[in-house]
């Protein structure tokens, strides 16, 4: 192992090299003064934050579309436009609506006048039979008359419920507030039911859904925070919030996850997002990148300063990186928190 005999200064040190026979390091023959930096071996983070993109978007959203038949009458909005619950978005014209309405109005007041007409028979006959002036069998009769009424008024009575609320469906109707987004259907067009006629995005709370492996989703849970950037990499203050994490489809599928984000103006719908989600290591130590050494056989090392009974020196220690976080290279347990190494 090399040693070189040091002089502390501060953070930096005064580095005697001196010639060490069969050193791996080889120094001048003539001895030299060197200033090094040293740094503090640091504990590594109990997790590494991992990033993954997606695009926001809004948190509801809807495509409406006319649950009837007809022609796209009017579509007031156009992409872009905003809106607030309860508008009016689009009317369609269907002659066979009305009528059926109508009809059904008509239906119903019909069989009310003729109950009203058998509740009058009714009567007659039941003073008839107590003078025995009416048979049983006339009473029975319109007895059964004013159940089959009855029956009949509750069916028309759904029927016209039926009729009104498919004339309700002609005209489509905000269910939030909201920006048209797209717009699929133009005036004058003939629409067949299902048909998607806008898309609505709400004025409320983004969200973003990424694809994570299951080894990571398992260390994710509801309501845990996380860390936000923006803009190719710049970070958020406010933190966005797991909402839910989904079961893969298939075995070796990505997991999806939904995160709740910030609404605007800190972030708009269709913005790009990356989150940091954090993944458990099981590094214990962190250096800084530019205190790795490895001059390509394969074995990085970093040189630890020791003070061995005032006398400083350094000896080069092997490690085997884990991995990179923030600039700093995480390591096993070949050194200890608190070492100080050689930095450059």
């Amino acid at each position: 192992m090399a040693k070189l005999t040091l002089k502390r200064s501060g953070y930096r040190a005064l580095v005697q090299c001196l010639v060490v026979a069969g050193a791996a390091v080889s120094f001048s023959a003539m001895a030299a003064d060197y200033y090094v930096r040293v740094v503090s071996v640091e504990a590594a983070p109990a997790a590494l934050p991992l990033p993954f993109s997606g695009s926001a978007r809004a948190q509801q959203r809807a495509t409406l579309a006319f649950q009837v038949s007809g022609q796209l009458a009017a579509r007031p909005v156009f992409v872009g436009s905003r809106v607030v619950q309860g508008e009016e978005l689009a009317r369609l014209s269907n002659p066979q609506l009305g009528p059926a309405v109508t009809n059904a109005d008509a239906r119903i007041r019909e069989i009310e006048a003729r109950q009203s007409q058998n509740s009058r028979d009714l009567n007659r006959v039941n003073k008839l039979f107590k003078l025995g002036a009416a048979t049983r069998e006339e009473r029975e009769q319109l007895q059964s008359q004013r159940a089959t009424l009855a029956a009949s008024k509750r069916a028309a009575q759904a029927s016209q419920q039926m009729a009104s609320q498919m004339q309700q469906e002609t005209v489509l109707i905000a269910p939030f507030s909201g920006q048209v987004t797209r717009v699929n259907a133009e005036p004058g067009e003939f629409l067949q039911p299902g048909k998607p006629v806008l898309e609505l995005l709400a004025d409320s709370a983004l969200e973003v859904e990424l694809s994570v492996p299951e080894r990571l989703a398992r260390q994710l849970s509801s309501g845990q925070s996380v860390a936000l950037r923006v803009d190719g990499g710049t970070a958020l203050q406010e933190q966005g919030v797991i909402t839910r994490i989904a079961s893969a489809t298939s075995a070796g599928a990505l997991y999806p996850v939904l995160v709740s984000l910030p609404g605007p103006p800190i972030v708009r719908a269709g913005q790009v997002i990356e989150v940091l989600l954090p993944r458990a290591t099981s590094a214990r130590l962190a250096v800084p990148v530019r205190s790795i050494v490895d001059t390509g056989s394969g074995q990085p090392r970093v040189y630890r300063l020791r003070d061995t009974d005032g006398a400083l020196t350094v000896e080069a220690v092997t490690v085997m990186p884990q991995g990179i976080a923030s600039n700093k290279v995480l390591l096993g347990d070949e050194l200890q928190v608190g070492d100080r190494i050689v930095l450059d």
